[in-house]
């Protein structure tokens, strides 16, 4: 390729994608080798069908056309995608949409089992990108009403009527996808609509759309501080006293009835839930008296230290507290030199950033060794605290 001999780099690349692509169907590939130079020949092909000459460029065409027709290219990894992205530019450079299209429909037309959804839309969301950049907007407007049920399609259109500002039609598709979404069972996908509402709430200020998601994506599956605090941006601040305050009684009430119901079902401490959902917002609002009044129910080790850096400086006495019987029950679980080490470089990182109660952490190091002489490992890690 450097020195521009293009047809016989073609020929190489020919040559090493049908044998590696043959090989991957039947290889265990879990270091990735032949994955790799699959993608690293595709890469050569690309740059052969964008600096080759026009009958070069010809043949890549032709043979991508024939050779994607084998469904593992799609099935071992994304080559097939990639080859097809070289296939689509070569189509629109060289003006042969109609084999392109003719390409898409039987491909279309084949994909009708049960996992074939995905590479199906695939291709009718591409078909519509084409079609928008040949100008075909009659043919644009029907194939998109027909799969408006293909997220991309549908995103395309919303996307459409909002540069249009026409965010009535935009919601109503929208509303429309999370049914769609709901009945299908995918929660992914709702999710998805439903920043869109928030999207076309923050470009209508419809403040009361905002607080609701925002409030709700603050705090889904896991704390969100984006928006968390775009939440918080829409109250004053007297206002958003009353209803951070509001909403940390609401959720403590609901942990704790749940907690409640759950008694004894659940591998996990009762105090647990009101760490992984209340603790976020203590932080953010520098609630550190309430922080600490939490971090004291839990024994866990690990536990503790994902709050060491907020409470390390404020209340070290509490924190030693905490730590002292939380080490020694560490090393009472341990029981490999893995486990060990990991509970020896915990010390050290405490004693490093509370060296006034080295003796302290030290003492708990001698106890463990006094408790568990018959534990050789353990105690050749403990040097490295107590020494």
């Amino acid at each position: 390729i450097h020195k521009m001999h293009f047809r016989d780099a073609f020929a190489i690349s020919i040559a090493i994608l049908n044998e590696m692509r043959y090989v991957l169907t039947y290889c265990d590939d879990s270091a990735g080798n032949i994955g790799d130079t699959i993608s690293e020949t595709v890469s050569f092909i690309k740059r052969i069908a964008t600096d080759a000459p026009n009958n070069l460029r010809e043949e890549v065409y032709n043979y991508l056309l024939k050779e994607l027709d084998d469904r593992s290219y799609y099935e071992y990894g994304d080559f097939g995608y990639e080859l097809f992205d070289i296939f689509e530019t070569l189509a629109i450079d060289l003006s042969r949409s109609n084999d392109f299209f003719n390409y898409i429909d039987k491909q279309v037309s084949n994909l009708t089992g049960k996992y074939d959804d995905y590479r199906k839309e695939f291709f009718i969301s591409r078909k519509i990108e084409f079609l928008k950049l040949s100008g075909n907007n009659a043919e644009v407007e029907d194939l998109v009403q027909q799969n408006l049920e293909i997220v991309e399609v549908r995103q395309g259109e919303i996307n459409k009527y909002i540069q249009q500002k026409n965010y009535v039609k935009a919601k109503s598709l929208i509303n429309d996808g999370i049914v769609i979404a709901k009945k299908g069972e995918h929660p992914g996908t709702v999710s998805r609509w439903e920043k869109q509402l928030l999207r076309i709430a923050f470009l209508e200020n419809d403040i009361k759309i905002i607080r609701h998601y925002t409030r709700y994506f603050a705090f889904d599956r896991w704390f969100s501080k984006e928006y968390y605090d775009q939440w918080k941006a829409t109250f004053s601040q007297e206002e958003w006293i009353v209803t951070i305050e509001a909403y940390i009684d609401e959720t403590l009430k609901k942990i704790l009835g749940n907690n409640e119901r759950g008694r004894g079902k659940f591998w996990f401490t009762a105090n647990s839930p009101v760490l992984s959902v209340i603790a976020p917002v203590y932080i953010e609002e520098g609630y550190w008296d309430r922080l600490l009044e939490v971090v004291k129910k839990e024994t866990d080790l690990d536990v503790i230290l994902q709050y060491h850096s907020h409470l390390l400086k404020r209340y070290p006495d509490e924190l030693l507290a905490l730590y002292l019987p939380a080490f020694e029950l560490a090393g009472d679980h341990a029981n490999a030199r893995n486990q060990y080490k990991d509970v020896v470089n915990k010390m050290k990182r405490v004693i490093k950033d509370m060296p006034q109660f080295k003796a302290d952490i030290v003492a708990v190091a001698q106890k463990l060794k006094s408790k568990y002489p018959h534990r050789p490992a353990m105690l050749d890690e403990l040097k490295a605290v107590i020494r």
